[in-house]
């Protein structure tokens, strides 16, 4: 598990909980059309959040 906190930052793994911020940013189509993905479903976003959850790298 990744946590890092300083007075401004904090870096940690995703957690489920993030979903709702994670989904509005993955599914917005105007985000997409600038990045290097699609807009993502609620299952896929579910389970880019479930594989990415315990990523340390």
């Amino acid at each position: 598990m990744i946590h890092l906190e300083t007075d401004h930052l904090i870096i940690r793994n995703y957690r489920i909980e993030d979903f709702h911020d994670i989904y509005e940013y993955f599914s917005n189509e105007d985000v997409a059309k600038y990045e290097d993905f699609y807009p993502m479903s609620t299952a896929e976003v579910k389970e880019l959040i479930a594989e990415w959850k315990d990523n340390d790298s």
